[in-house]
């Protein structure tokens, strides 16, 4: 069996490079992923009840208001649901 050349070495660590970066790029992807679901369910309950939760203004809102906090609920979600967590807590 003849010795690796530097060429087959360069080559073969290129690979691996693009296989480690596929490889971020997909875990990357799945968190973005899995926080955008979670984001969703959290966005659906708190267009319902969490709003009128943290602003009292928001009682009676109209149905195309609640759709158009849905896109910053999803997106700010953590933010939020501290917000309702601590605004039930507080007396």
């Amino acid at each position: 069996m003849p010795a690796p050349t530097k060429m087959s070495i360069c080559n073969f660590h290129s690979f691996c490079r693009i296989k480690t970066g596929m490889q971020a790029a997909t875990f990357f992807l799945a968190v973005v992923g899995i926080y955008w679901l979670i984001g969703l369910i959290f966005a659906t309950a708190f267009s319902v009840r969490g709003a009128q939760a943290i602003d009292e203004s928001v009682v009676g809102a109209p149905i195309g208001f609640r759709l158009l906090i849905i896109p910053a609920a999803i997106a700010l979600w953590p933010v939020l649901a501290h917000k309702w967590f601590w605004q039930r807590r507080t007396p």
